[in-house]
């Protein structure tokens, strides 16, 4: 999956229309899991009062 990524970003590689909108899709579904994982990570960590 990430091989995939690292693919399509690479200039001068020409892909099919139809895996190129599936990369896309794939990209934003993997950055929106990240978001949520970082965004839970933040709301469950303990304030520190100084």
């Amino acid at each position: 999956m990430i091989v995939c990524v690292i693919a399509s970003t690479i200039p001068g590689i020409s892909m099919n229309p139809i895996i190129e909108i599936a990369q896309l899709s794939l990209n934003l579904a993997m950055l929106g899991s990240l978001t949520i994982v970082v965004a839970h990570h933040m709301y469950s960590m303990p304030l520190i009062h100084i």
